[in-house]
């Protein structure tokens, strides 16, 4: 893939613009055409989508050049100038990074050229299940569409965990203010406080599941950009076990257009599981991160030991809730250098902080990976 496209006419041909790099790039041109010509109202130069990413450069009615970037990675950013007298000799330049989007244009034979630098615009980019880019509001957590009769996440991994995080913090949050109202703290205060608790672990393990798995599919989409490859080979050698199973994900990718990976992630398993990896589980989530793209949680900079203990030990904790007979009412001790921790409006606080710490340096990991 390209990083320049070059015109001698303002219309580019879609071919050359399907070239272009989305992540960083040069487009020239030169000649008028009709740009110039205010009768025609707004005038397409060029609107062309590749991949996550949209560049359009448009001549609107008061004479302005506007040229926008939309990308499910950078957001939205736009730069505009106006137009140079009219000119046989007009330039423009189209610039953009993952840092900084430009625009230039003017006399091509009377240097400088006028320039704008692209602004960041509110709102995000994300791309619906046929592809097409929607944009949608900042104050929106999420956004979702239907797949055969699925519910589909447009959302980002991150933002699907920043809103597991935020849900932790208002369900606390609110019922500490109910009790505060009450000015008591009975029977029925600790029931509340008990049961709010358990819901935050379980939230907690859920959203650690949706983040691991829902990256562990865009990472792959962003890799070929950085040079690497997944390594597929070792991840299918321990999670298919069979040639059955190994035959059934090919299948199932070939059939529905997808990727080996998102194969893997994708057909039925037993107990009505789908996929081959249960990212519920710290220890196959763990190793398919470690296989596939070489990411090692135990060796995470500036990760502490005792949270990823902690980690493990409130997802142990989340399966005793849910499956248990016994109430769970409190993280016992599993060996002696750990604590009794009490269920509380306190422990929920900290294990939400615990997950925090680790999914923010896993997520740091992930888009730090180099060849």
């Amino acid at each position: 893939m390209t990083t320049s496209a070059y015109s001698t006419s303002v219309e580019l041909s879609s071919a050359l613009l399907s070239e272009i790099n989305e992540r960083f790039g040069i487009i020239a041109i030169s000649g008028t055409g009709k740009i110039f010509d205010s009768s025609l109202g707004n005038l397409q130069v060029f609107d062309s989508q590749i991949k996550g990413s949209k560049f359009s450069l448009y001549r609107i009615t008061n004479s302005m050049l506007q040229f926008t970037l939309l990308s499910t990675k950078t957001g939205i950013r736009v730069a505009s100038l106006k137009l140079p007298p009219p000119t046989s000799a007009l330039g423009i330049i189209v610039t953009w990074s993952d840092e900084a989007v430009d625009l230039f244009a003017g006399d091509f034979t009377k240097l400088p050229l006028s320039y704008a630098k692209g602004q960041k615009q509110a709102g995000r980019v994300r791309q619906d299940k046929n592809g097409a880019l929607v944009v949608m509001a900042e104050s929106m957590f999420y956004v979702s569409d239907m797949e055969d009769g699925e519910l589909v996440l447009l959302s980002t991994a991150k933002e699907l965990w920043d809103l597991t995080v935020f849900n932790n913090k208002q369900l606390v949050h609110k019922a500490k203010k109910c009790m505060e109202i009450n000015g008591t703290h009975s029977y029925d205060d600790f029931l509340l406080e008990k049961s709010i608790s358990q819901q935050c672990f379980i939230m907690l393990v859920r959203g650690f599941e949706v983040y691991t798995r829902k990256r562990f599919l865009e990472i792959e989409k962003e890799l070929p950009f950085r040079g690497i490859i997944p390594q597929f080979d070792l991840l299918l050698n321990e999670f298919t076990r069979d040639a059955k199973t190994l035959h059934r994900v090919f299948a199932y990718a070939e059939i529905n257009m997808k990727s080996i990976l998102e194969a893997s992630l994708s057909i039925p398993r037993h107990r009505g599981q789908k996929g081959l990896i249960n990212f519920q589980s710290w220890s196959e989530c763990k190793e398919a991160y470690k296989l596939c793209y070489n990411i090692k949680f135990g060796e995470m900079p500036d990760v502490k030991s005792d949270v990823l203990e902690r980690v493990q030990r409130y997802m142990r904790f989340r399966h005793k809730i849910i499956h248990s007979s016994q109430e769970a009412t409190m993280l016992r001790a599993e060996n002696p250098k750990q604590e009794l921790i009490f269920l509380s409006f306190d422990a929920a606080e900290s294990a939400t902080k615990d997950f925090t710490e680790f999914i923010e340096k896993l997520h740091a990991q992930t888009e730090n990976l180099t060849a």
